[in-house]
């Protein structure tokens, strides 16, 4: 989550725009992963929930610098990567009630 210049979170719907549903599906997903986990052996759970920060860290890290126009003249390139990398990590969630078809890459 990206969080604003007194330090509150910015709501997803400002970073992302038009994304802004994917990216909380995504996290919800993320949240639900981690819960389950916890039911694995423990080197097993250990490693989901390490996979899952890993994506969590892309998601609040790299891909809200993607929308910002200050990082120069590649946003709509940078913009539109974002889109599909998000979108790839939708697909595994694709039996999901709240998967939407428009996301499938």
């Amino acid at each position: 989550m990206e969080l604003d210049r007194t330090g509150g979170e910015v709501p997803a719907e400002d970073t992302f725009g038009r994304d802004a549903g994917l990216m909380v599906f995504l996290n919800d997903r993320f949240a639900e992963r981690r819960a389950t986990a916890h039911g694995l052996p423990l080197a097993e759970a250990q490693i989901a929930v390490a996979e899952v920060d890993a994506v969590q860290s892309i998601l609040d890290e790299v891909l809200p610098k993607a929308y910002d126009r200050r990082y120069g003249s590649g946003f709509d390139d940078a913009a539109e990567v974002a889109w599909d990398v998000a979108r790839r990590l939708a697909v595994p969630y694709d039996t999901h009630p709240d998967y939407r078809e428009e996301w499938r890459p």
